[in-house]
């Protein structure tokens, strides 16, 4: 039986609570880093990798364990327009700290979309660099198996802008180079689009609520610009 939207929410909000509000685990208390936390985010459109997935709004939700150098991830999208869950994903990754300016990652991932024919399962590996220094660059590029057997690497900075007491207005920029990765066109290769992301983390205790507005603009032909805005809160054990 497909859930509806009132399942999805409270169960999600319900599992967000337990993971903000529960003891440590032991592992945790005998000396090994632990980090649990929940993200639950409405976008008023769901872009991945600057392709659109949905024609409107979505709610997401997801789960990270962390547990030493390592991270376990598990996601699901709720579209209101089909009103069904049509993505359910698991990855995990190990990052390494290479110098006190540089780290880099490696992980394995898992993604499940809902097409007109039912399910289809896709693997993909992915890695990346992040340089520790003034707009902390981070290098990122995945490859996928089975669905486009193509690949993108994707350039982020970030910086903070203090914009009153305890409130900092996050920037942060991508642009993407496209291999076939999920394109109209799986035989093209070409820069494919940049986006800002602004955005305002407000915290509130244990919980984070972040308003956030995306700005994409296309490099190819076969990429849109758009505007994206939403709202994310995240609940974390520390």
């Amino acid at each position: 039986m497909q859930p509806n939207i009132q399942q999805y929410v409270y169960g999600a909000l319900t599992m967000a609570v337990l993971v903000s509000g529960g003891p440590a685990p032991a592992s945790a208390q005998n000396g090994t880093p632990v980090t649990l936390g929940a993200d639950l985010d409405y976008r008023t459109r769901y872009l991945f990798a600057g392709v659109p997935f949905s024609t409107g709004g979505v709610m997401q939700g997801q789960i990270d364990l962390g547990y030493g150098s390592w991270t376990f991830h598990a996601f699901t999208n709720y579209d209101f327009d089909t009103e069904e869950i049509n993505e359910g994903d698991v990855w995990g990754d190990y990052y390494y700290q290479f110098h006190d300016k540089l780290g880099g990652f490696i992980g394995g991932a898992v993604y499940n979309f809902k097409f007109a024919s039912g399910w289809d399962m896709t693997p993909e590996i992915y890695g990346g660099l992040v340089l520790y220094v003034t707009g902390t660059p981070t290098l990122y590029y995945a490859r996928d198996f089975d669905l486009t057997t193509g690949d993108h690497t994707v350039l982020t900075l970030t910086h903070g802008i203090p914009a009153g007491t305890n409130v900092t207005v996050q920037a942060t920029g991508r642009i993407e180079y496209n291999n076939g990765y999920y394109r109209f066109d799986p035989s093209r290769s070409s820069f494919s689009y940049a986006d800002l992301n602004v955005s305002v983390p407000i915290v509130v205790g244990k919980v984070t609520i972040t308003p956030m507005v995306i700005l994409v603009g296309a490099l190819a032909d076969d990429f849109e610009d758009r505007v994206v805005g939403g709202v994310k809160a995240h609940f974390a054990i520390q």
